[in-house]
């Protein structure tokens, strides 16, 4: 039930400041005067590595939240308590991603509650102990 809150008050959100995002950057565009720098520039607002980006990050998030609550839960109905630990998908991941590696949620959860992700298109994901 959480996780649905939570899911349905978070897409709202997120279309609401991918719409914004999207008229900013048209507007933005529209006052490119090089044919050729204003396609590119259309081609990046619409373009796959943007809807890739959105959807790792997204999807990222959605997990963390739906593991959150299914733990949370857990804990509810059987006072078993698990941490949750920070993990990154390979040594690729970003300076941020990989100094919080294996660290427990004691350590990065004021600044990402849910846990990952920490920016976009980040890949990392929570290991419970």
């Amino acid at each position: 039930v959480k996780s649905v809150r939570w899911g349905t008050k978070y897409s709202r959100k997120l279309a609401r400041e991918v719409s914004r995002s999207i008229r900013d950057e048209i507007e933005a565009a529209s006052r490119i005067e090089n044919p050729y720098e204003y396609d590119q520039r259309i081609k990046d607002i619409f373009g796959r590595t943007r809807a890739e980006k959105i959807g790792v990050t997204e999807t990222t998030s959605s997990i963390s939240i739906g593991e959150r609550s299914v733990l949370d839960e857990i804990e509810r109905q059987t006072g078993t308590k698990l941490l949750a630990y920070w993990q990154i998908e390979d040594m690729s991941a970003c300076k941020i991603c990989r100094g919080l590696n294996n660290k427990s949620e004691r350590v990065w959860r004021r600044k990402y509650p849910m846990g990952p992700p920490s920016h976009p298109n980040c890949r990392c994901f929570l290991n419970w102990r």
